[in-house]
């Protein structure tokens, strides 16, 4: 659906089927935001974002469909809903740290990545979590398209707020 812009059905689609797995992005935005927050800030203190490589391969056949439904979600929400975008991308980020690495791990890591950069604009931390983002890419990803939507958005969103334009691209 989204590659026909029919994102509002997209969305409600992979909304629903989150649900099937007792997973709710829909949910009331701030306590979600607050906690879903939290639990991510604690994810990297504990782990370190140059330990991330090293988390378990994800073998929940569950929560790898629920990231593939919050991956295909993260350009229409990007696109209709900033508030969902960011929930989205942060429980997916915390689904991957609880969980293991998949092919959407990378992209989890980029997302969250995002989310500091747009939701509290620390450029830092953004770009320190996900600049790494690519190279687990070129481990995990297991497409050039997947790649190059990492690629793509790290450039794009969050690598040239660090570094001069014609290095980010």
């Amino acid at each position: 659906l989204t590659y026909m812009t029919r994102f509002s059905e997209a969305i409600a689609s992979g909304i629903e089927g989150l649900k099937l797995n007792r997973i709710n992005i829909a949910s009331p935005f701030l306590p979600t935001f607050l906690s879903e927050v939290l639990r991510a800030r604690r994810s990297v203190k504990r782990l370190g974002v140059e330990n991330f490589s090293n988390l378990s391969k994800l073998d929940n056949p569950k929560i790898e469909k629920s990231l593939e439904i919050m991956n295909s979600l993260a350009t229409p929400t990007f696109l209709t809903d900033k508030n969902l975008f960011v929930i989205n991308g942060l429980k997916m980020f915390n689904l991957t740290m609880r969980h293991g690495m998949s092919v959407y791990g990378p992209n989890s890591i980029m997302m969250y990545g995002v989310v500091n950069s747009a939701a509290f604009r620390n450029y830092d931390a953004a770009y320190h979590i996900a600049v790494p983002s690519m190279d687990l890419g070129k481990t995990y990803a297991t497409s050039s398209r997947a790649m190059g939507r990492i690629f793509f958005v790290v450039g794009m969103l969050i690598n040239w707020l660090k570094r001069p334009l014609d290095e980010s691209i």
